[in-house]
């Protein structure tokens, strides 16, 4: 499977279908995967995909005419890469990859249906013997909150430090 292949799948297919398939289908021959197991190797595959795609676009969006001028000016591919190229491309794809990444924390709640005991099973667990699920999701809806904002806090300031330096 080709690169672009690779990503299309990956893309394509909602992530229920891939824990699915590396649950249910690697994991019920001879190799035996734990749901925890499963669900980082999907995660990660889907991750892999999503992040490969941002960067491409993000590193197809550069203007050719900064890699041409450090190249005339005799900057060595790594300086050119690491002093010209990445900080342009992290200023380009920081917001898709942080709002991705929030996404894929919330998409790990589709972990518990292989029995992954993550924020929604236990959530899930804990309404069903306490008969109280609106509060208990409201408060799991907090904590997926909690763990969210500072992602986004974090991605803010460091987008805003990025261009900053890309702009000097």
């Amino acid at each position: 499977m080709t690169a672009t292949g690779f990503i299309l799948a990956f893309r394509s297919i909602p992530p229920i279908v891939w824990l699915f398939l590396i649950f249910f289908g690697v994991g019920s021959g001879d190799i035996s995967l734990s749901p925890f197991i499963s669900a980082v190797i999907g995660m990660g595959l889907i991750t892999a995909a999503n992040m490969a795609e941002i960067y491409r676009g993000a590193y197809a969006g550069l203007d050719i005419g900064q890699t041409e001028a450090a190249t005339a000016l005799g900057i060595r591919t790594y300086h050119r890469f690491r002093d010209v190229i990445v900080p342009q491309m992290l200023r380009t794809a920081l917001p898709s990859a942080v709002t991705f990444a929030i996404g894929l924390l919330k998409d790990t709640s589709i972990a518990s249906l292989i029995g992954v005991q993550e924020v929604a099973f236990q959530v899930n667990a804990l309404a069903q013997r306490t008969f109280t699920g609106f509060d208990i999701y409201v408060i799991a809806a907090l904590i997926y909150v909690a763990i969210s904002l500072p992602f986004a806090v974090i991605a803010r300031w460091a987008d805003l430090t990025l261009r900053l330096r890309v702009a000097r």
